[in-house]
């Protein structure tokens, strides 16, 4: 399904494959994964030292975090409506009086995910609706993980089932008549604290050196997880209801083979690797922007036979420009603050 969205003259199109389509969401799903993972191992890895200090968890994620969302979700919410250049035809921002309101304290208290689902989408910050459910994880995360010592895989696995029978069920028909299913159901539709529990639990595996791992860290596996993950990308599997669980399951196997498997972690302990590491949440936060730059500057001017090749190579580039100049000059003077709080 080919799509346009017109502006000053110029197209904004897409073509709507659906092994792209889910392929941007499950971008999200293994970063999901991976937060898990590597929070979860930061935890016990803390709590071996002594005990878990919350107020330096939450000061560090603070400081890692707002700086960045406040600077994007603000830009979104008060100044780019106001400045003709940064909005397109076909998009308003339609949201006035209590909706506005709303809006504006939903993103405001961190929770963008449910502001996209209510409020409908803020252009140059739908992204920021998986910061939200972030937050939110971070919020109950090292708290669960402090106070809770015994059966915590069983606590895990209890959690992904947990979540995934909710959102089955508050999917249901029958459902609607429950008070606040929809929001309910919206809420759930982003929050997939699942997925970073399956990352906990192979966290959990990985720090309690599980007998597991004699099978899981091996070159085999990691290439047939991965080769799983990609064929089912390709072919468009799909399981109602629970997609994402059907993929986080391989994407954790193959971040645990990336962490602790040396005959392949070791291909990506290169500068490179580290730098994009390093810079990888400007990367995220940044690039719609950038590309919506690139497309209303550069498209007018290119042949069509080599627009997308060029506007898209452009965008990574600039992105990648921005994002290391926000790291070094934006983003570092709040992260040495965090060594304070160690």
């Amino acid at each position: 399904m080919e799509q346009s969205i017109e502006h000053s003259g110029l197209a904004y199109r897409y073509t709507e494959y659906p092994a792209l389509f889910l392929l941007g969401k499950l971008g999200v799903v293994l970063f999901f994964v991976l937060s898990g993972f590597l929070i979860t191992f930061l935890l016990l890895e803390e709590e071996s030292l002594g005990s878990i200090s919350i107020k330096n968890f939450y000061v560090r994620r603070v400081l890692r975090i707002w700086p960045l969302y406040y600077l994007i979700v603000g830009l979104a919410l008060f100044v780019f409506p106001n400045i003709d250049f940064f909005t397109l035809n076909g998009w308003s921002y339609s949201a006035t009086g209590y909706a506005r309101t709303l809006q504006i304290a939903l993103y405001l208290f961190l929770f963008a995910n449910l502001a996209l689902k209510i409020t409908g989408p803020l252009l140059h910050a739908n992204h920021t609706w998986s910061i939200g459910t972030e937050e939110q994880f971070y919020l109950v995360w090292p708290i669960m993980i402090k106070y809770i010592t015994r059966y915590r895989s069983a606590l895990l696995v209890s959690i992904v089932l947990g979540y995934m029978g909710l959102s089955y069920f508050f999917q249901q028909p029958e459902c609607g008549v429950i008070p606040y299913n929809v929001y309910i159901t919206k809420f759930l539709d982003l929050f997939n604290i699942d997925c970073m529990a399956i990352g906990g639990l192979f966290s959990l595996m990985l720090y309690h050196r599980s007998k597991a791992l004699n099978v899981l860290l091996h070159n085999y596996v990691f290439t047939g997880a991965l080769m799983l993950s990609v064929g089912m990308l390709i072919f468009n599997i799909r399981i109602p209801y629970f997609t994402h669980e059907l993929y986080a399951i391989p994407f954790a196997v193959v971040i645990l083979n990336l962490s602790s498997n040396q005959s392949i972690s070791k291909l990506f302990e290169k500068q490179v690797f580290i730098y994009l590491g390093n810079i990888s949440y400007g990367l995220y936060m940044y690039q719609p922007l950038v590309i919506f730059l690139s497309f209303k500057l550069l498209k007018p001017h290119l042949p069509e036979q080599i627009d997308q090749l060029v506007l898209y190579s452009v965008s990574a580039l600039l992105t990648i420009s921005i994002s290391g100049l926000s790291y070094k000059y934006f983003e570092t003077p709040f992260l040495k603050l965090k060594s304070r709080f160690l």
